[in-house]
């Protein structure tokens, strides 16, 4: 017997694991630094990469704007936003000349002006928040080679420097938010967003699987359109912080907006990227605490990670407190995409986040059984055709009845972050057909 600890909100739970020989605990690798984070961003902002140096870009600038990610408490990037706004201070630049623009978040939604470090912002500076359905905030600025409609909030139109300051993480779309995401999908339109998201659709198989399958002509497409979209509007300067599973900044790439990126990219596979040799019949996943499981929305991310690690027929058991709620309009007439064929040819032209989330949740409870452990309504959990359960210990119990003898079982600390991978081996084919005589 065994005892676990998973985050939950800002507490832990705890389950006991009873008749399991083995289990593998799927974890970031363990990256620390001894610096501090000032120490850290007077490097990155001293010598950044493909670019002059960030004092010098900015010496008495004018007409500045910081696009931001939504406010999350304990975020790297609001982390170091103090440390940035004093460089540009001591540099000459004055509070006026600087516009602090929040952008939209596929994972995290909507951002507000509520939160208590962005009503101290509004003190000193023009705080905007960026609104996608606003047609009035919105300026048409080209169209890519296969016709994607670009439209930005014209704040970004009307200022001389754009700086990016987006931590670099696994996002709801292929590959990693931050960077020049940040402009488009983050500071664009809801056509713009909607057709993006449209893209991730496959008429084929009529399903959102880049989250759980790898589809490369589809991810390439999307590349290619993000990438003409954002030289639309290109940035100055960029700056995205890295944290470790503890969440402390251990990096802070700068400079070049697309050249930082890509560095920090490959930062973060380093340390999130797990091998899986052996797919899980039961795998246990928290999000990783109140950061990243206020919303079911939040949470959705470590189900998907949670599903690359088990076996198809297998269990997934999530422990996400949601104590916002879903975090998705309420999944606004969601479930469309299965027998639909109104709903289908939509998605196919227009979707939006909140359809991928959905329709991946439909895809998930059709090749797992689901057990969360949240304050969501029950009715809520049914709805979405997941089993809902009271404890950890719970869970476990009525996931071992389904169990084979010996099972392989996988628990995700920190579900969101880390990104595991199959891996064949050759005892893959062995170990699938006893399992089913």
């Amino acid at each position: 017997m065994m005892e676990i600890e998973l985050k939950y909100g800002s507490e832990t739970l705890t389950a006991k694991l009873s008749h399991i020989k083995s289990v593998q605990e799927l974890q970031p690798r363990r990256v620390a630094t001894l610096q501090t984070v000032e120490a850290m961003l007077t490097y990155s902002l001293g010598k950044p990469i493909g670019t002059y140096p960030f004092a010098r870009l900015f010496q008495r600038a004018r007409n500045l704007a910081l696009v931001l990610p939504p406010y999350r408490a304990g975020d790297p990037v609001w982390q170091m936003l103090p440390f940035v706004l004093k460089v540009l201070h001591d540099n000459g630049v004055q509070d006026e000349e600087v516009k602090i623009l929040i952008g939209y978040h596929a994972t995290y939604g909507d951002a507000s002006l509520n939160a208590e470090p962005v009503i101290q912002l509004q003190e000193r500076y023009s705080v905007f928040v960026h609104d996608l359905h606003d047609a009035g905030e919105l300026e048409y600025v080209g169209e890519t080679r296969s016709g994607l409609p670009v439209f930005v909030n014209r704040i970004l139109l009307d200022v001389e420097h754009i700086v990016l300051l987006g931590a670099v993480e696994y996002g709801l779309l292929p590959d990693f938010d931050g960077g020049p995401r940040m402009v488009v999908p983050g500071c664009a339109g809801y056509e713009t967003l909607a057709r993006i998201c449209a893209q991730t659709y496959n008429a084929k198989t009529r399903r959102f699987d880049l989250l759980l399958d790898s589809h490369e002509e589809t991810r390439a497409l999307l590349r290619q359109n993000l990438r003409e979209a954002y030289k639309c509007l290109p940035a100055t300067f960029g700056l995205y912080p890295v944290a470790n599973g503890k969440g402390q900044i251990i990096a802070a790439p700068a400079g070049h907006p697309i050249q930082a990126h890509i560095a920090g990219s490959k930062m973060i596979e380093c340390l999130y990227k797990i091998p899986v040799f052996q797919q899980a019949d039961l795998t246990i996943v928290s999000p990783g605490g109140s950061l990243h499981d206020a919303t079911f929305r939040s949470a959705f991310r470590s189900l998907c990670q949670a599903a690359k690690a088990t076996r198809p027929g297998g269990v997934i058991i999530l422990t996400a407190e949601c104590r916002d709620g879903l975090g998705m309009d309420a999944f606004r007439k969601h479930f469309p995409a299965n027998g639909d064929k109104d709903g289908e040819a939509r998605l196919h032209l227009f979707a939006m986040p909140e359809d991928i989330i959905s329709a991946t949740i439909s895809q998930l409870v059709h090749r797992f059984r689901i057990f969360l452990i949240s304050a969501l309504e029950k009715k809520v959990v049914r709805r979405m055709g997941m089993q809902a359960a009271d404890s950890l210990d719970e869970a476990f119990d009525c996931a071992m009845q389904e169990m084979p003898f010996s099972p392989v079982v996988h628990i995700l600390p920190q579900g969101n972050p880390i990104n595991p991978i199959p891996v064949m081996s050759h005892l893959e084919p062995v170990n699938q057909e006893l399992r089913t005589n």
